[in-house]
Protein backbone atom coordinates (compact mmCIF):
# COMPACT_ATOMS: atom_id res chain seq x y z
CA UNK A 1 0.00 0.00 0.00
CA UNK A 2 1.54 3.29 -1.19
CA UNK A 3 1.58 7.14 0.81
CA UNK A 4 -1.91 8.87 0.22
CA UNK A 5 1.18 11.65 -0.12
CA UNK A 6 3.42 9.33 -1.99
CA UNK A 7 5.30 11.65 -4.95
CA UNK A 8 3.53 14.92 -3.84
CA UNK A 9 5.50 18.12 -3.57
CA UNK A 10 5.38 22.06 -2.38
CA UNK A 11 2.53 21.90 -0.07
CA UNK A 12 2.12 22.06 3.58
CA UNK A 13 -0.03 20.78 6.13
CA UNK A 14 -0.59 22.61 9.27
CA UNK A 15 -3.33 21.39 12.22
CA UNK A 16 -4.80 18.47 12.83
CA UNK A 17 -4.13 14.75 13.86
CA UNK A 18 -3.04 12.59 10.95
CA UNK A 19 -2.63 8.60 10.75
CA UNK A 20 -1.13 6.82 8.50
CA UNK A 21 -2.05 2.82 9.12
CA UNK A 22 -0.80 0.11 7.50
CA UNK A 23 -1.43 -3.66 7.74
CA UNK A 24 1.04 -6.02 8.17
CA UNK A 25 0.62 -9.99 8.20
CA UNK A 26 2.70 -12.67 9.60
CA UNK A 27 2.84 -16.09 8.35
CA UNK A 28 4.55 -18.47 10.66
CA UNK A 29 4.38 -22.17 10.80
CA UNK A 30 1.70 -23.59 12.76
CA UNK A 31 2.53 -24.93 16.23
CA UNK A 32 3.54 -28.91 16.37
CA UNK A 33 0.98 -31.39 17.54
CA UNK A 34 0.40 -32.57 21.09
CA UNK A 35 0.97 -36.34 21.16
CA UNK A 36 -2.77 -36.53 22.00
CA UNK A 37 -3.72 -34.40 18.68
CA UNK A 38 -1.08 -37.10 16.88
CA UNK A 39 -2.98 -40.02 17.89
CA UNK A 40 -6.68 -38.41 17.55
CA UNK A 41 -5.95 -38.45 13.87
CA UNK A 42 -5.25 -42.38 13.52
CA UNK A 43 -8.55 -43.13 15.19
CA UNK A 44 -11.69 -44.94 14.02
CA UNK A 45 -13.93 -42.74 16.25
CA UNK A 46 -16.92 -44.26 14.79
CA UNK A 47 -15.67 -47.78 16.10
CA UNK A 48 -16.08 -46.65 19.78
CA UNK A 49 -19.25 -48.04 21.59
CA UNK A 50 -21.05 -45.14 22.31
CA UNK A 51 -20.40 -43.30 19.01
CA UNK A 52 -22.49 -41.04 17.03
CA UNK A 53 -21.91 -43.54 13.84
CA UNK A 54 -23.23 -46.34 15.83
CA UNK A 55 -26.75 -44.64 17.23
CA UNK A 56 -28.79 -46.62 14.98
CA UNK A 57 -26.37 -50.08 15.41
CA UNK A 58 -28.42 -53.40 16.72
CA UNK A 59 -29.09 -53.50 20.43
CA UNK A 60 -30.50 -56.60 22.79
CA UNK A 61 -34.32 -55.67 23.85
CA UNK A 62 -35.25 -55.40 27.63
CA UNK A 63 -35.27 -58.96 29.36
CA UNK A 64 -33.07 -60.42 25.79
CA UNK A 65 -30.57 -62.69 26.09
CA UNK A 66 -29.83 -61.82 29.86
CA UNK A 67 -28.36 -65.23 30.40
CA UNK A 68 -25.38 -64.81 27.75
CA UNK A 69 -24.95 -60.97 29.01
CA UNK A 70 -24.87 -62.39 32.27
CA UNK A 71 -22.57 -65.06 31.76
CA UNK A 72 -19.84 -62.40 29.94
CA UNK A 73 -20.43 -59.96 32.89
CA UNK A 74 -19.38 -62.66 35.05
CA UNK A 75 -16.46 -63.52 33.13
CA UNK A 76 -15.14 -59.65 33.21
CA UNK A 77 -15.88 -59.19 36.89
CA UNK A 78 -15.25 -62.42 38.34
CA UNK A 79 -13.25 -64.83 36.16
CA UNK A 80 -9.89 -64.45 37.86
CA UNK A 81 -11.52 -66.68 40.90
CA UNK A 82 -12.02 -69.94 38.16
CA UNK A 83 -10.07 -72.80 38.74
CA UNK A 84 -8.31 -71.87 35.27
CA UNK A 85 -8.92 -68.48 34.71
CA UNK A 86 -9.10 -67.04 31.05
CA UNK A 87 -7.64 -63.83 29.38
CA UNK A 88 -9.81 -64.01 26.37
CA UNK A 89 -13.71 -64.71 25.69
CA UNK A 90 -14.56 -65.38 22.44
CA UNK A 91 -18.07 -64.54 21.51
CA UNK A 92 -18.99 -66.91 18.10
CA UNK A 93 -21.99 -67.48 16.48
CA UNK A 94 -23.57 -67.44 12.51
CA UNK A 95 -24.11 -64.44 10.52
CA UNK A 96 -27.30 -62.34 11.87
CA UNK A 97 -27.24 -64.03 15.29
CA UNK A 98 -27.35 -61.29 17.30
CA UNK A 99 -23.72 -61.00 18.63
CA UNK A 100 -22.89 -57.57 18.12
CA UNK A 101 -25.69 -56.18 19.69
CA UNK A 102 -24.97 -58.43 22.53
CA UNK A 103 -21.48 -56.83 22.80
CA UNK A 104 -22.99 -53.59 22.25
CA UNK A 105 -25.17 -53.82 25.23
CA UNK A 106 -22.31 -55.77 27.57
CA UNK A 107 -20.19 -52.70 26.40
CA UNK A 108 -22.81 -50.42 27.99
CA UNK A 109 -23.27 -52.38 31.03
CA UNK A 110 -19.39 -52.14 31.62
CA UNK A 111 -19.24 -48.47 31.07
CA UNK A 112 -21.97 -48.24 33.55
CA UNK A 113 -20.34 -50.00 36.17
CA UNK A 114 -16.41 -48.49 35.51
CA UNK A 115 -14.68 -51.31 34.22
CA UNK A 116 -14.65 -51.05 30.37
CA UNK A 117 -11.47 -49.63 29.22
CA UNK A 118 -11.74 -49.51 25.55
CA UNK A 119 -13.96 -50.92 22.81
CA UNK A 120 -13.70 -51.33 18.74
CA UNK A 121 -16.65 -52.46 16.47
CA UNK A 122 -15.40 -53.07 12.71
CA UNK A 123 -17.95 -52.89 10.35
CA UNK A 124 -17.97 -53.63 6.37
CA UNK A 125 -20.65 -52.00 5.90
CA UNK A 126 -19.69 -48.82 7.45
CA UNK A 127 -20.33 -45.51 5.56
CA UNK A 128 -16.52 -45.02 6.71
CA UNK A 129 -13.40 -47.23 5.55
CA UNK A 130 -11.86 -46.54 9.23
CA UNK A 131 -13.97 -49.63 10.69
CA UNK A 132 -12.87 -51.96 7.95
CA UNK A 133 -9.06 -50.98 8.46
CA UNK A 134 -6.97 -52.60 10.60
CA UNK A 135 -4.61 -49.83 10.74
CA UNK A 136 -6.90 -47.69 12.90
CA UNK A 137 -7.34 -51.01 15.92
CA UNK A 138 -4.85 -49.63 18.09
CA UNK A 139 -4.78 -46.25 17.97
CA UNK A 140 -8.77 -46.27 18.73
CA UNK A 141 -7.70 -48.55 21.54
CA UNK A 142 -5.07 -46.58 23.13
CA UNK A 143 -6.96 -43.35 22.71
CA UNK A 144 -9.29 -44.78 24.96
CA UNK A 145 -7.16 -45.86 27.59
CA UNK A 146 -5.71 -42.22 27.61
CA UNK A 147 -8.97 -40.60 28.11
CA UNK A 148 -9.40 -43.29 30.77
CA UNK A 149 -9.71 -40.67 34.03
CA UNK A 150 -8.03 -43.59 36.43
CA UNK A 151 -5.44 -44.13 33.61
CA UNK A 152 -3.02 -40.73 33.46
CA UNK A 153 0.41 -42.80 34.18
CA UNK A 154 -0.65 -45.06 31.19
CA UNK A 155 -1.44 -41.78 29.11
CA UNK A 156 1.71 -40.75 29.60
CA UNK A 157 3.60 -43.35 28.41
CA UNK A 158 1.81 -44.01 25.31
CA UNK A 159 2.35 -39.77 24.53
CA UNK A 160 5.99 -40.63 25.14
CA UNK A 161 6.14 -43.63 22.87
CA UNK A 162 4.28 -41.50 20.45
CA UNK A 163 7.10 -39.06 20.94
CA UNK A 164 9.82 -41.61 20.73
CA UNK A 165 8.31 -42.64 17.32
CA UNK A 166 5.74 -40.77 15.57
CA UNK A 167 6.08 -43.28 12.69
CA UNK A 168 4.30 -46.23 14.75
CA UNK A 169 1.28 -45.92 12.99
CA UNK A 170 2.87 -46.68 10.27
CA UNK A 171 4.28 -49.99 11.67
CA UNK A 172 3.07 -53.58 11.32
CA UNK A 173 0.12 -54.00 13.65
CA UNK A 174 2.76 -56.10 16.27
CA UNK A 175 4.70 -53.31 17.00
CA UNK A 176 1.71 -50.95 17.13
CA UNK A 177 0.21 -53.33 20.00
CA UNK A 178 3.45 -53.38 21.43
CA UNK A 179 4.74 -49.86 21.76
CA UNK A 180 1.13 -47.84 22.27
CA UNK A 181 -0.66 -50.65 24.57
CA UNK A 182 1.57 -53.60 26.22
CA UNK A 183 4.63 -51.68 27.01
CA UNK A 184 2.73 -48.69 28.50
CA UNK A 185 0.55 -51.54 30.73
CA UNK A 186 3.94 -52.95 31.65
CA UNK A 187 5.53 -49.63 32.72
CA UNK A 188 2.92 -48.73 35.37
CA UNK A 189 2.67 -50.41 38.57
CA UNK A 190 0.99 -47.92 40.59
CA UNK A 191 -2.77 -47.66 40.63
CA UNK A 192 -3.83 -50.92 38.38
CA UNK A 193 -6.49 -52.16 41.32
CA UNK A 194 -8.47 -48.93 39.58
CA UNK A 195 -7.55 -49.70 36.31
CA UNK A 196 -10.47 -50.61 33.51
CA UNK A 197 -10.99 -54.57 33.32
CA UNK A 198 -12.12 -54.89 29.42
CA UNK A 199 -11.74 -54.51 26.25
CA UNK A 200 -14.04 -55.16 23.54
CA UNK A 201 -13.43 -55.73 20.05
CA UNK A 202 -16.45 -56.64 17.59
CA UNK A 203 -16.49 -58.22 14.20
CA UNK A 204 -12.73 -59.05 13.68
CA UNK A 205 -13.82 -60.75 10.48
CA UNK A 206 -15.17 -57.41 8.99
CA UNK A 207 -11.71 -55.81 9.20
CA UNK A 208 -10.74 -55.41 5.23
CA UNK A 209 -9.82 -58.88 3.31
CA UNK A 210 -8.87 -62.55 5.09
CA UNK A 211 -5.14 -62.12 6.14
CA UNK A 212 -6.03 -58.74 7.64
CA UNK A 213 -8.68 -59.97 10.15
CA UNK A 214 -6.66 -63.06 10.89
CA UNK A 215 -3.12 -60.76 11.45
CA UNK A 216 -5.40 -58.83 13.80
CA UNK A 217 -7.06 -62.24 15.00
CA UNK A 218 -3.62 -63.62 15.80
CA UNK A 219 -2.06 -60.12 16.84
CA UNK A 220 -4.74 -59.72 19.78
CA UNK A 221 -4.75 -63.66 20.86
CA UNK A 222 -1.11 -63.72 21.54
CA UNK A 223 -0.04 -60.68 23.29
CA UNK A 224 -3.59 -60.54 25.43
CA UNK A 225 -2.70 -61.03 29.04
CA UNK A 226 -3.33 -59.47 32.54
CA UNK A 227 -3.68 -56.98 33.55
CA UNK A 228 -6.30 -56.94 30.66
CA UNK A 229 -9.08 -59.00 29.34
CA UNK A 230 -10.27 -58.38 25.83
CA UNK A 231 -13.19 -59.81 24.91
CA UNK A 232 -13.91 -60.57 21.26
CA UNK A 233 -17.10 -61.35 18.74
CA UNK A 234 -16.59 -63.30 15.45
CA UNK A 235 -18.58 -65.22 12.57
CA UNK A 236 -18.41 -68.72 13.11
CA UNK A 237 -16.07 -69.26 10.05
CA UNK A 238 -13.43 -67.04 11.89
CA UNK A 239 -13.50 -69.75 14.45
CA UNK A 240 -9.72 -70.82 15.98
Amino acid sequence: MSSPFENASNFNIEGGTHIYAKNYHHYGERPPKSSIEKLRDHIAAGALHNSDERCDAPACYPETRVAVQNEIISWICDGDSDDEPKDIMWVTGPAGSGKTAIMGSVAATCQGKGILGATHFFSSFSGSANRRSKRFLVPTLAYQLVLHKDMNQVAEQIFSAIERNPAVFDHKLEVQLDELILEPLRACQEGRSAWPKVIIIDGLDECEAVQYHDEAQSNVSENCRPPYEAEKARKARCAL
